[in-house]
């Protein structure tokens, strides 16, 4: 692969190429394959990608727009070979600057850290479910809650309230429209009443404008909401963004909360989640307590993070097949009396 410096400059941004240049410098010696990679990993990560497949590059023209000046990409085992070679390249758990996992992903150390984090995360808070001692009470507060939910068909609103409060972590997504501010409505409401009226219920979002939003969405909705009076009152008065909750700090890449400085938060929910990134959200979850719940809340097909990893949509679209297992199904059975099936 002869290819000369004015072409790659064509093809890659200065960032690029200064990031490129400096992996060949940090390994000890010039490697075209290497520098190759490395440019192509900061193009993509400009552009919300946390790591590269080199499978899928192989033999490739990159970029792919057949009407820009173009590179073509080596074979992948000799591509895998001079990364395995460089001191700059590690095996994912070695502290090096890039990371070439067993898939033949390579990524940036720190986003293979983030990515491995939030996995770690998100199997511990998915497995089990919360211990509820009156499975009675919660069936009578859904029903109060949702008074028009349909009996012919699944109410997903309802299953999505029942979810919520059972599961430490859940995931709502939805389209303009669905009900989504209604539903959180109701979440609060059964956490307010069933465990408790002191709960630290917080609600955040990644811009100042979205917090606004649903600030004022949730105020409008109290009236309706079949609550005591003095339930009401407990409900979250503001929204924050993820920046002012976690504590920025101007010129760190680091928040005042993290895992040995804790937010004091017991239940958080997370409006317009698709536009929280990967690296953002790993530092929030760094910042949770042990016992705290929490809820994406969030379309998954719009408003993307500006930054790399698009986790919402990830975590949506992670399996072929999303659904309930069957003890779980049959726990929510008996509570919303809808016959889910299970996976």
């Amino acid at each position: 692969m002869q290819e000369d410096s004015g072409l790659l400059k064509d093809i890659f941004s200065p960032i690029d190429l200064h990031f490129a240049s400096f992996m060949e410098e940090l390994s000890g010696r010039k490697d075209l394959n290497l520098f190759l990679a490395s440019a192509i990993l900061s193009c993509l990560n400009r552009e919300g990608h946390i790591c590269i497949d080199l499978g899928q590059l192989e033999g490739q023209r990159f970029p792919l727009d057949q009407e820009s000046p173009s590179i073509t990409c080596p074979r992948l085992r000799d591509w895998i070979k001079s990364l395995k070679g460089s001191d700059v390249v590690g095996e994912p758990g070695e502290f090096k600057p890039l990371v070439l996992d067993q898939n033949q992903r390579l990524y940036l150390y720190r986003y293979w850290r983030y990515e491995q984090g939030l996995v770690e995360y998100l199997k511990g808070r998915a497995k089990g479910v919360k211990d509820i001692d009156r499975i009675q009470r919660l069936k009578e507060s859904v029903k109060r809650l949702f008074p028009q939910r349909s009996k012919d068909s699944i109410d997903w609103q309802v299953i999505g309230c029942i979810v919520a409060f059972l599961k430490r972590f859940c995931v709502i997504t939805g389209g303009p429209g669905t009900g989504k501010t209604y539903l959180l409505s109701r979440i609060i409401s059964l956490y307010l009443e069933l465990i408790s009226e002191e709960l630290n219920v917080v609600i955040a979002t990644p811009t100042g404008k979205a917090a606004f939003r649903v600030q004022d969405s949730l105020s409008s909705s109290l009236p309706a909401i079949p609550l005591p009076e003095a339930l009401k009152r407990e409900f979250p008065k503001e929204a924050f963004t993820l920046h002012r909750l976690l504590g920025y700090r101007h010129g760190y890449t680091t928040f005042y909360h993290n895992r040995k400085n804790p937010l004091n938060v017991d239940l958080l929910i997370i409006d317009e989640a698709s536009m929280v990134d990967l690296a953002l959200f790993y530092k929030l979850l760094d910042a949770l307590p042990e016992h705290s719940s929490l809820i994406l809340l969030g379309d998954k097909d719009q408003l993307a993070s500006v930054q790399p990893g698009s986790v919402l949509a990830d975590i949506c679209n992670a399996g072929q097949s999303n659904g309930f297992t069957a003890p779980f199904s049959k726990t929510l059975k008996e509570i919303s009396g809808y016959d889910i099936q299970s996976i």
